[in-house]
């Protein structure tokens, strides 16, 4: 199931918010439990399982780190717990990817073993090992079981994140009080996550899919290459903070205030902004448990490169379980290790700076080619198509090809650029303060509840659109 299906739509979230706001207090988290166990099931029947006993393995093992009574025995739990969770993630997410390098590298002939990843592992597991640090480094362990669950299990964040950290939301835990404006700003920041979803990622997805997906079947010319490249960095990013958008608008209509998770990616000024922006539960999951605790910038140059190298060689194979992904994190890594000691684009005049955002605007748009194509030929083949002059020499066909496939996708590619723009606020800022202001509430619920009817009929009309980032 789906945030962007109709059977979320109409029937799941109907009853899940009904149940939830019609049933006393003391049954509320129980009620969300339960819904989002189903929810998760009618995806992974089997696999409910599986998270069921991680839920009970963290749940007491944090009682274990929790009432330690010598430092000895709270780190050896803190260290049992951790690796029993990433012992998991590495059997069903790359235990396939293990033996199929081996037996490529000894036999010649990869083998299989063809081992399903359970959908979200890799969320709720980093999810998991946050709960447990977070008590080794001085929080209070949750005694009732349901709690742990809440925090693990809570249905709008459990498949693709944002990656909750303990820390930031065990309050909200036991109590959250009830409030008109958080249900009603939770809708409309759902809608409008829905609308970035099914009107622009998923129409975007077209182009992107046959440049990705035909590559090996015809050469296509460098004009239809750029389109879905540009494509692609667009659809990954409306896909993915569509969904944070409405996972963010979903708890905010049960009373949890879940953090951020982008803010206008493609307006970075370098590497690093674009990682403050880009993901940002995610980066800072790793920041703060991973380069931090590894000694961070604080032990001289050559330590802070090896922690940087192993936070995004990290970083990529939390991605996937796949060389190109792991290629694609170290390059990040490179580039983030080069404007540290040695591009320090911040020193730089206004000039070099204006520049260097373009330039990281096409590192960005490369290195998505890496992370979407199926291999290193096929990200090497549309690289290098990208930037040849006889791709540019259209032939009759060619030419034909570009311009049908041109007409499909400007008006999507208009929107989605100028939706990632800076545009959309610039525009919201000069007409409230205008003689329009007292109508921009009204006239925004209404073009929004427009494209909320027809979001709705690309779905009648529409097939199984999954989000990118469930892979992951």
């Amino acid at each position: 199931m789906v945030f962007s299906s109709l059977t979320f739509l109409l029937l799941f979230l109907p009853i899940t918010l009904a149940g939830y706001y019609l049933l006393p207090g003391k049954y509320k988290n129980g009620w969300l439990v339960f819904s989002s166990l189903v929810f998760y099931a009618s995806g992974e029947p089997l696999f409910v399982f599986l998270f069921i006993a991680e839920i009970l393995w963290n749940w007491f093992m944090g009682l274990m780190v929790g009432n330690s009574t010598s430092q000895v025995k709270k780190k050896a739990s803190l260290i049992l717990c951790a690796a029993g969770d990433i012992a998991v993630l590495g059997v069903f997410k790359y235990a396939n990817f293990f033996t199929e390098t081996v037996t490529t590298l000894t036999t010649g002939h990869p083998v299989s073993l063809n081992i399903i990843l359970p959908i979200g592992i890799s969320f709720y597991t980093f999810q998991a090992i946050s709960y447990v640090v977070d008590i080794y480094r001085g929080e209070a362990p949750q005694r009732n079981p349901l709690y742990v669950a809440l925090y693990l299990a809570l249905f709008p964040q459990l498949i693709a994140g944002p990656i909750v950290r303990y820390d930031q939301i065990h309050p909200q835990l036991q109590e959250r009080p009830f409030s008109i404006d958080d249900v009603s700003e939770g809708f409309m920041r759902f809608c409008r996550g829905l609308c970035k979803k099914v009107l622009l990622a998923n129409n975007l997805a077209i182009v992107a899919d046959l440049v990705f997906d035909t590559y090996n079947d015809q050469v296509l010319p460098a004009p239809v290459l750029w389109m879905g490249v540009i494509s692609y960095t667009l659809q990954i990013y409306f896909d993915f903070s569509g969904y944070s958008d409405m996972a963010i608008g979903l708890a905010r209509m049960f009373g949890f205030h879940i953090p951020e998770n982008f803010r206008d990616p493609y307006l970075s000024v370098n590497g690093k902004d674009f990682w403050r922006r880009w993901n940002i539960s995610l980066s800072s999951w790793f920041r703060d448990y991973v380069y931090i605790p590894l000694g961070g910038s604080r032990h001289g140059t050559a330590v802070t490169i090896r922690n940087l190298v192993i936070v995004w060689a990290l970083t990529g194979l939390w991605h996937g379980a796949g060389w190109t992904y792991i290629v694609w994190g170290l390059l990040w890594g490179i580039l983030l290790i080069l404007e540290k000691f040695l591009i320090l684009p911040e020193t730089r005049g206004a000039f070099f700076r204006r520049a260097y955002r373009v330039a990281i605007l096409l590192w960005i748009m490369l290195l998505m080619t890496i992370f979407r194509a199926e291999s290193f030929a096929v990200a090497v083949g549309i690289i290098t198509g990208l930037f040849s002059p006889s791709r540019w020499l259209l032939c009759a066909s060619q030419g034909s090809l570009t311009y049908f496939w041109f007409i499909q996708a400007i008006p999507w590619l208009i929107a989605g650029i100028f939706f990632s723009s800076s545009l959309p606020k610039a525009i919201k800022r000069r007409l409230e303060t205008g003689w329009t202001g007292k109508y921009m509430i009204p006239a925004g619920a209404f073009v929004l509840f427009a494209l909320l009817l027809l979001a709705i009929s690309f779905l009648v009309n529409g097939s199984y659109n999954p989000f990118l980032y469930f892979q992951f």
